[in-house]
């Protein structure tokens, strides 16, 4: 049986995660006779289960804008390449991407109403990107709300971006000096003539627009390794399958109730006292960034709920619908201390709404990701460093046959990375110490089992699998280096010096396998763990930190 697929995709865009398997238990049920099934029919209710997620960040959007930058491209891309492999685990074998629903979210700082509004306004963005509602995006242009005016700068920004030659090379500036003007409305006479739109003026027509809006999704909504441009059906692409005309259970806007971050008290009475200063409403505005973000969820496939009886209200509408589902303790929750940062991924109780936190509390979207990383290498050498690069790897991630099963090549220094589902972890590591798989040319590409192996079953299992050396791995019981000697036992045992499992070394073969280490690198042979041979230890152990 097929594990779920691990994927982790960080830049300071935002993340793109698949989320931690969970174990399903059987449900026992007794038989109900057929004289009193109207009164006592058992029902079940599967569990609302998120399989994945894409978090865009506020540096998808300007600042009190919905209008989508260019730089959120990396996300949907990779988000295109995660719903590709979770698609193929659909257990109806016909490839279908999973349904999902979108959650806007805004930071703190001003009025509630009006930040439920602007929160759901981006969702809805991102909405119609993924779905090509060219329609949507022009009802978000043509009715502005507050500060969130698209305007002629989103033609400037689109113009720019879209072509291969931008039609459009000078400041995004909204066309507000003669000279910016008159070049935008060179630039939309050439993207019309290019595209055939008439009438091939330079006017800021919808018909122009409609044409630009799509062409623009298309360039940002893309598969990966330059593949072609994907959507989600308006549909069966949903949580709600888009039975409620406002779209409610596929499209919310939660407004400033789930932060991920909230300021001090002395932060935020500072930020308020001078909150007419540019530089401090800059100040603000980047510390409260991560708070201004959109998340999309996918959920198990074949996953539906009945929007009449979904708990969210819909992107359009006020705070009302939000408030029923707080917290009894919302208050505390939302809490300023008087001179620390509260934040979510650190205490997980910063977020007003009881119904949101039960997928963010779960999604490294939203909590992060703690990671174990391995490195391997054939030996300890200074001088000739040989790290097992682009190696097939399985980890069985946990002790238990429901663990999930994670597959990949290892970098260029010979690392795995590991998602930490728990504190420790006993996982089992398989690789291929023999070099006979070959790294796919295509980062999306799939290793195809061959036909009559044990592993034919799982789509995702390495032809060679089974000739793979087997190791064990003790996640999480790393000790930090200090002046005891278990930290030091565990790293040269590690790094292949010494025979005795850490903590178990008697004080000759420890004496041993320092002197080999200090030997190795050129340090004064003593046997002695001094401070410059701990230094290095650790060093050589570590190398470094883990790649982003």
């Amino acid at each position: 049986m097929a594990n779920a697929v691990f994927i982790l995709d960080v830049t300071e865009d935002g993340v793109v995660a698949t989320h931690p398997g969970r174990v399903e238990l059987p449900v026992l049920v007794a038989p109900v006779p057929d004289e009193t099934k109207a009164k006592f029919l058992n029902t079940i209710r599967p569990q609302l289960v998120a399989i994945g997620c894409m978090n865009l960040s506020d540096r998808g959007f300007d600042f009190d804008s919905s209008f989508v930058a260019p730089r959120s491209k990396s996300r949907f891309v990779a988000f295109g390449g995660m719903m590709t492999h979770l698609s193929r685990h659909d257990p109806s074998g016909a490839g279908r991407f999973p349904p999902v629903a979108i959650f806007g979210h805004a930071d703190p700082t001003g009025d509630p109403e009006y930040n439920k509004t602007l929160s759901g306004r981006r969702a809805r963005a991102v909405l119609g990107i993924l779905t090509r509602d060219a329609a949507l995006w022009e009802r978000l242009f043509s009715d502005p709300f507050g500060g969130d005016v698209w305007g002629m700068k989103s033609i400037q920004t689109m113009l720019s971006f879209v072509g291969g030659i931008p039609f459009y090379d000078g400041p995004i500036d909204g066309a507000k000096t003669p000279e910016t003007r008159k070049q935008t409305e060179e630039a939309i006479k050439a993207y019309k003539e290019a595209r055939g739109i008439k009438p091939p003026d330079g006017s800021n027509t919808a018909a122009f627009r409609k044409v630009l809006f799509l062409e623009y999704m298309d360039e940002i909504c893309r598969l990966p390794n330059g593949g072609p441009p994907y959507t989600l059906d308006k549909k069966e692409g949903f949580l709600a399958r888009n039975k409620d005309a406002g779209r409610k259970g596929d499209v919310m806007g939660c407004g400033e109730f789930n932060p991920l971050l909230l300021l001090s008290q002395q932060e935020d009475d500072a930020f308020k006292t001078a909150a007419t200063d540019p530089a401090v409403k800059q100040a603000r505005n980047d510390a409260y960034a991560e708070d201004r973000r959109v998340l999309v969820f996918a959920f198990k496939h074949d996953s539906e709920i009945d929007p009449a009886k979904w708990p969210c209200p819909r992107a359009t509408e006020s705070t009302g619908g939000c408030r029923q589902r707080f917290w009894a303790d919302d208050k505390e929750r939302l809490r300023r201390e008087p001179e620390e940062r509260r934040e979510f991924k650190k205490t997980t109780d910063t977020m007003a709404c009881r119904f949101y936190h039960a997928f963010a509390r779960h999604s490294p979207c939203e909590t992060g990701a703690r990671l174990f990383v391995v490195r391997l290498r054939r030996d300890g050498s200074k001088d000739k460093p040989d790290p097992f690069k682009n190696r097939a790897y399985v980890v069985q991630a946990g002790d238990t046959a429901q663990a999930p099963v994670l597959r990949g090549f290892t970098d260029d220094d010979g690392r795995v990375v590991i998602p930490a589902l728990h504190e420790s972890m006993r996982m089992t590591l398989k690789l291929d110490v023999f070099g006979l798989e070959t790294p796919p040319a295509d980062d999306d590409a799939q290793p195809a089992p061959t036909e009559g192996t044990p592993e034919a079953a799982d789509t995702d299992a390495f032809a060679n699998e089974d000739k793979f050396v087997e190791m064990p791995l003790d996640g999480g019981v790393l000790e930090r280096m200090t002046a005891t000697t278990l930290p030091a036992e565990q790293r040269l045992f590690n790094l292949g010096l010494g025979t005795s499992a850490p903590g178990t070394m008697s004080d000759d073969e420890r004496r041993r396998a320092v002197r080999g280490f200090q030997r190795i690198h050129g340090l004064e042979v003593t046997g002695e763990l001094d401070d410059k041979t701990r230094a290095l230890l650790k060093t050589e152990h570590e190398g470094g930190p883990p790649p982003a």
